[in-house]
């Protein structure tokens, strides 16, 4: 069985991205996270924080040497019945420095790096109907594998950036390439008479069946006035990712800054 849907993208030439319309939904995951760990002053802490947050707020920030090592965050999510069928993504937007993500026991991912976002997918870990535990064990002591090694700045360790819960439909645009938007749009070649731009979009099929797609990429200006648009129509593969691309050669007159 084949069914379609249609994606709108949406791009300014500022490099503005829009994602799809009612393809996605973001929920903020920043409060009520219970905290324990450790410090130079004292050999536990268990508390309840918001993010962003770090263990070393008080003592890399007054001159001390400061706390290296271990803290495990835990928060309790509620994953209601409606959103089964769709798909589930955790977005870290950063963490410091080495993270170990569980649902429920079960390992997720570990991410090494403290300086990049990262995004798990855990619709085959949770629980609909239910609370599920969410668990990151975060590590910020010193690791010859990831950079930097040192210099003149703090290692802050903790969820120091925030979380967030992402449910899209089977059909995507990807959040797993690096936690970029999934989009690229690439400047072939740019002058005042003319512009050539390619559009890159990343579109993983997560449902068991082929589906065909539709895929609009519109051009405005910065008023909102549609330039160019292009449609690209294709199969998408049960369990696959494709990779659309769109060519646009524009002949525009260009007065003031766009």
């Amino acid at each position: 069985m084949k069914k379609t849907q249609v994606f709108l993208l949406g791009f300014l030439l500022s490099i503005l991205v829009f994602n799809a319309s009612g393809q996605r939904q973001t929920i903020p995951l920043n409060n009520d996270w219970n905290f324990k760990g450790a410090s130079v002053w004292e050999d536990s802490v268990n508390e309840m924080v918001n993010l962003p947050h770090t263990w070393n707020s008080k003592d890399a920030a007054q001159g001390f040497k400061y706390y290296r090592g271990k803290g495990i965050y835990s928060k309790s999510i509620f994953i209601d019945n409606s959103l089964a069928g769709k798909r589930l993504f955790l977005k870290f937007e950063g963490v410091q420095t080495v993270a170990e993500v569980s649902l429920n026991g079960n390992n997720i991912g570990e991410h090494r790096g403290g300086y990049s976002a990262f995004t798990f997918e855990i619709t085959d870990a949770v629980k609909y109907g239910e609370e599920n535990l969410l668990e990151v064990s975060v590590d910020n002591s010193e690791t010859e594998d990831v950079l930097p090694l040192g210099g003149d700045f703090n290692i802050y360790g903790g969820i120091y950036r925030p979380v967030q819960l992402i449910i899209t439909e089977k059909i995507c645009i990807t959040p797993l390439d690096f936690s970029s938007p999934g989009v690229y749009l690439v400047q072939k070649e740019v002058s005042k008479e003319k512009a050539e731009i390619h559009v890159i979009v990343k579109v993983p099929n997560g449902s068991a069946l082929d589906e065909n797609l539709e895929v609009e990429a519109t051009i405005t200006d910065n008023e909102g006035n549609v330039i160019q648009s292009g449609i690209s129509t294709l199969l998408a593969v049960a369990m696959k990712q494709i990779k659309l691309k769109f060519k646009s050669k524009l002949k525009i007159r260009i007065s003031g800054t766009v």
